[in-house]
C-alpha cells in the first residue's frame, strides 16, 4: 500500500494521484479477474449445451428403442397366445437359439485356447511370473518378487 501521510515520499506524488494510481492497479486486476471469469462462465454454458444436445440425442435412442423391443413384446406375448402350432415355431426358436449359444461358445473356446479367460493365465506388468489366484493354488508354492 501507498504513504499517504507525506506529500514529499513517493516521488512527489499527491495523495490523489497514489489513490488513482493504485485504484488503475486495483481495476486493471479486477478488469482481468473479470474477463478470466467470464472465460469460465462461456466455457460452462458451451459445454452445458452440448451436454443437452448429447441427452436430447440420447432420449430419442431410447424413444426408437423402447418402441423396438415393445412391438417385440406384443408379437412375443400374440404368439405364446395364439395356440399350438405357434407353440412348435416357439420351440424351434428357443432351440435354435440354444444352438447358437452352444455354437458361439464353441468358437470362443477354441480361439482362446481353451482358457476361456482366467486370471490364473494373464502376466503381471512388471513381473516374469504369473498371478496366481484361487483355490486350486497349491499352498507349497512361493513366489518370489524382486525389490
Amino acid at each position: 500500500m501507498a504513504d499517504w501521510r507525506n506529500k514529499t515520499r513517493n516521488g512527489g506524488m499527491s495523495t490523489e494521484e497514489m489513490l488513482d494510481q493504485e485504484n488503475q492497479m486495483r481495476v486493471g486486476g479486477l478488469a482481468s479477474k473479470v474477463s478470466l471469469l467470464k472465460g469460465i462462465a462461456l466455457d460452462i454454458e458451451g459445454e452445458s449445451k452440448s451436454s443437452n444436445r448429447y441427452l436430447d440425442g440420447v432420449a430419442g435412442d431410447f424413444g426408437s428403442s423402447e418402441g423396438l423391443l415393445s412391438g417385440s413384446m406384443n408379437r412375443l406375448s400374440n404368439m405364446v397366445s395364439s395356440g399350438k402350432g405357434n407353440r412348435k415355431v416357439m420351440c424351434y426358436i428357443i432351440l435354435g437359439l440354444v444352438l447358437l449359444f452352444v455354437v458361439f461358445y464353441y468358437f470362443i473356446m477354441r480361439i482362446t485356447g481353451g482358457r476361456g479367460g482366467r486370471v490364473e493365465d494373464f502376466v503381471l506388468p512388471n513381473h516374469t511370473e504369473t498371478l496366481m489366484l484361487g483355490a486350486s493354488q497349491n499352498s507349497s508354492s512361493a513366489h518370489t518378487h524382486p525389490t
